[in-house]
């Protein structure tokens, strides 16, 4: 991938979440969007009624969601475009690998808790609703990116030559300012 396609990739999401928020301001909010308490399990929460009528809101939101995610990926993959290390091909496999899965698990998470609120089932998964359990994946899939980092940090990101290189840096620094 050429080193100006991600930020440029980049720009068109900052773009894309500006249009979404002007949408969100345009269209009008739908009645009962505060959850309230349920029913039957006082310890959970209830969403509004029309939240899931709202296909307006329910898609823009939607797609908010995967814009901030691709937006993360972004971030991570303009990190590496800086040098053509062997290595990070690799590492572009597994970001993307991690990237894939973020994606999996955060419409996971969306299509059950919209399935959620048009049945009202009370399926659990590990003694959770199932929109709860994949928020808990949700949670737990940047840990790939924040181990994968700490692993590889000094044979990806930040290794001996670049190490040595800034060295350099440093050492002509001082010696123009002598």
């Amino acid at each position: 991938m050429k080193v100006q396609t991600i930020p440029r990739v980049y720009y068109a999401g900052l773009l894309f979440f500006f249009m979404i928020t002007c949408a969100l301001g345009y269209f009008p909010t739908p009645d009962q969007v505060v959850g309230s308490m349920d029913p039957v399990y006082n310890t959970l929460q209830a969403s509004g009624t029309t939240v899931y009528e709202s296909t307006t809101s329910r898609w823009l939101s939607f797609l908010y969601g995967l814009g901030i995610i691709g937006l993360l990926a972004c971030t991570l993959y303009m990190s590496l475009t800086a040098s053509s290390k062997q290595s990070n091909k690799a590492l572009f496999r597994l970001l993307g690998l991690g990237t894939v899965l973020y994606f999996l698990v955060y419409i996971g998470m969306v299509t059950s808790w919209w399935s959620y609120t048009q049945t009202n089932s009370m399926d659990y998964f590990m003694g959770l609703p199932k929109p709860t359990a994949w928020m808990f994946g949700l949670m737990l899939t940047p840990l790939f990116f924040a181990v994968l980092y700490f692993v590889k940090f000094d044979q990806w990101i930040y290794t001996k030559e670049d190490e040595q290189q800034f060295l350099k840096i440093l050492e002509n620094r001082k010696n123009k300012h002598l």
